[in-house]
């Protein structure tokens, strides 16, 4: 697909994709052939593999799970974005897809769902960002960060991003004269303007949005103790757990000391103490303390 996707691609680039060796690629080249796919090679510098022009796949090289899988995924994204076009293609994959048979009925066409839907506010932000996207075209916002400050913003959009349960626009913001990415929900008052900027010189491929989050806010060692096991094995990895003669979990895991971790940990809904880093446990007690506040005003102010 990657090959049909571009003109030529060379054998080193394939192997860093595919994290294998140049030998792997050649060898993996040589089988296509054998298939029957047409590959070209282009010598001299700049050279590389790509597919004859004019060449169509046989549907037979892809299996039918693999294009129900895909159009799965399309769908979600055009159901998310609101986008005709997409959810065309996935209607598309789906027919390309023969359906089976199970017990002598016919399977279901697709066993995989992927919810990305964003709210109807979020939506209508994302619509407009990816007008401004394509259109390359400036954009104004008020923006509140996870502290509660408002600021004003001018940026110039590259992406959207769907990561950590939620939407996000990857952009180069004038005020901070470096790329940031921005919770579409703290996204307010939305404007794009007349003006438009030339693309930046960013590969979106290499997903630059997490180094430069890893960059911000650095992962640190941290250990923490859950007294329910059972459900913290739901949301750690086995070889981060440790159970205890207790009962309890003690998992070793990383995260940054940021805000985010923080409404993490207590969303989890089960009790659990951070024995490291002292840092995070005093962020988490002083967000459970102003939540303990702010109820019993609240319960005091209902009486």
């Amino acid at each position: 697909m990657l090959l049909l996707s571009r003109d030529c691609v060379s054998a080193p680039e394939l192997a860093a994709r595919f994290e294998v060796s140049v030998r792997t690629i050649y060898r993996d080249i040589e089988a296509l052939c054998e298939s029957g796919i047409p590959v070209v090679a282009y010598p001299g510098a700049g050279g590389g593999f790509g597919i004859l022009r004019g060449y169509k796949l046989d549907r037979s090289v892809v299996d039918p799970a693999e294009l129900g899988q895909a159009a799965a995924t399309l769908e979600s994204l055009s159901n998310a974005l609101d986008d005709r076009k997409m959810s065309g293609t996935a209607d598309k994959l789906k027919a390309l897809a023969p359906r089976g048979m199970i017990a002598g009925k016919p399977a279901p066409e697709n066993y995989v769902f992927i919810e990305l839907a964003p709210s109807k506010r979020e939506r209508d932000k994302i619509g407009l960002l990816r007008r401004a996207i394509e259109e390359r075209r400036v954009i104004r916002f008020s923006y509140i960060d996870s502290k509660g400050i408002r600021s004003e913003r001018c940026a110039e959009p590259d992406a959207l991003v769907f990561t950590w349960h939620a939407w996000y626009l990857y952009a180069f913001c004038r005020e901070r004269r470096a790329p940031r990415l921005f919770k579409i929900a703290r996204v307010a008052e939305l404007t794009p303007q007349g003006e438009r900027f030339e693309p930046h010189n960013v590969d979106l491929d290499s997903r630059p949005w997490n180094s430069r989050w890893e960059e911000s806010e650095p992962f640190v060692p941290c250990v923490i103790r859950f007294h329910d096991a059972v459900r913290a094995r739901q949301h750690f990895d086995e070889s981060t757990i440790e159970i205890e003669s207790t009962g309890s979990a003690l998992v070793r895991t990383f995260f940054s000391i940021s805000d985010w971790v923080v409404t993490f940990l207590l969303g989890l809904g089960m009790p659990f103490e951070i024995l490291e880093p002292s840092k995070l446990r005093e962020l988490v007690l002083a967000r459970a303390m102003s939540i303990a506040g702010a109820n019993v005003k609240r319960e005091i102010c209902e009486r």
